[in-house]
């Protein structure tokens, strides 16, 4: 058996994370980055700086999904919201 190593340089910078908390996911959709959290959900826009969707503040939002305009979001113990809107 052989055992091959490889040294991977890739280059990582550090983003602020959104809500100070764990980030449970991270999409892309029409040119932002939503990130679930224990806080809520963040959106990072052209901007660059987290914003957070005063909708869901507090919520433990675990995961998100989009699909065309409507956007899915699972909040621990609480169950699955929708938005057409972007919250």
């Amino acid at each position: 058996m052989f055992l091959l190593s490889f040294i991977i340089n890739a280059q990582w910078v550090e983003k602020l994370n959104p809500g100070s908390g764990m980030v449970y996911q991270i999409i892309s959709h029409n040119n932002e980055i939503f990130a679930c959290t224990l806080n809520g959900l963040y959106s990072l826009s052209n901007s660059n700086n987290w914003v957070q969707l005063e909708s869901l503040k507090g919520k433990k939002v675990r995961c998100i999904a989009i699909k065309d305009s409507i956007m899915f979001v699972a909040i621990q113990g609480e169950g699955i919201y929708i938005s057409s809107d972007e919250g």
